[in-house]
């Protein structure tokens, strides 16, 4: 049983919606939902239409390229942890998903659709802007970080 006050305390914590104030956190919260997926739940497929931005609660998720035609075997990407993205690369750009993502212990989740999303940022555009700022800055680290292990840069 997930409990409800670890899910609210890193929901709060999470690095993509730093700088919020707690009104702004509430709304946030109404506009989306928690959802819950089993140890060995897929939440998301390679190349699957996705309009929704995930917010990882508690649990861990492993992210990875499924075997197919041209892959002879499942390649793992990287694993998630409570506070992590899932999802927003096509949230942002609203193309398919770039790879598969399966929970490796039960876990739960933030869920909000693009619409609403879109929607609270008309109604509150500071909101919006601190999330996307945020967003940015969390893809930014990732991206250097990737660069770091494949010794693009010194």
């Amino acid at each position: 049983m997930l409990d409800r006050g670890v899910i609210a305390r890193n929901f709060v914590a999470c690095e993509l919606f730093q700088g919020l104030d707690p009104a702004d956190l509430q709304s946030l919260f109404r506009h989306g939902k928690v959802i819950k997926l089993p140890a060995g739940g897929l939440l998301l497929q390679e190349n699957q239409e996705n309009d929704h931005l995930y917010v990882l609660l508690h649990g861990t998720m492993e992210v990875f390229l499924p075997e197919n035609d041209l892959r002879f075997d499942r390649v793992p990407v990287t694993n998630l942890g409570p506070g992590d993205c899932i999802g927003e690369y096509s949230f942002v750009d609203d193309r398919p998903t770039s790879a598969a993502v399966e929970a490796v212990e039960e876990a739960a989740l933030f869920k909000i659709q693009r619409d609403e999303f879109l929607d609270l940022m008309e109604q509150n555009k500071g909101l919006g802007m601190v999330v996307y700022r945020n967003l940015l800055r969390m893809m930014i680290d990732r991206l250097r970080h990737s660069n770091e292990e494949m010794g693009f840069f010194l």
